[in-house]
C-alpha cells in the first residue's frame, strides 16, 4: 500500500497536473488503497481456509478402504478430504501425502482407476 502512496506521489511531482486531475488522482489512490486493503484480508481468509482444509485430509487406512475403483471425483473428496497437490491431464493424479510414492490417487477419465494408500 505505501508503494502505490509513493509512486503516486512521484509521479504527481514528475508531472505537473491541475487541480481537478490532482482531486481525480487523489480519490483513484484512496480507491487503490482501499482495494489493496480488501485483497489483503482477502488472501488471508483464503490462507486460513487452505490450512483448514488440509487438516482435514485423511490418512486412516480405514478411510482408504473404502475407496472403490469408478467413484467420482466429489466421491473421492468428501470421503478423503481435499488433495495437497493435484497433477491433471486426461489421466489427473491427486496426492495426499508429501511424497509421490505413497498417499496418491490416479483418475483415468473421470473415474478413480487406482490408488496407493499412505504410509504410516
Amino acid at each position: 500500500m505505501k508503494i502505490i502512496v509513493m509512486i503516486s506521489l512521484f509521479v504527481m511531482m514528475q508531472f505537473p497536473v491541475k487541480a481537478s486531475e490532482e482531486n481525480e488522482l487523489k480519490q483513484l489512490i484512496i480507491s487503490l488503497n482501499s482495494h489493496v486493503v480488501n485483497l489483503e484480508k482477502r488472501v488471508k481468509e483464503l490462507e486460513i481456509l487452505v490450512k483448514v482444509k488440509n487438516v482435514n485430509i485423511s490418512n486412516s487406512k480405514v478411510t482408504w478402504r473404502k475407496l472403490k475403483r469408478g467413484m467420482t471425483y466429489s466421491q473421492v473428496r468428501s470421503l478423503l478430504g481435499e488433495p495437497l497437490r493435484i497433477s491433471a491431464g486426461y489421466t489427473a493424479f491427486w496426492y495426499y501425502a508429501q511424497s509421490d510414492y505413497s498417499g496418491y490417487l490416479t483418475f483415468s477419465g473421470d473415474k478413480l482407476s487406482s490408488w496407493k494408500e499412505p504410509k504410516d
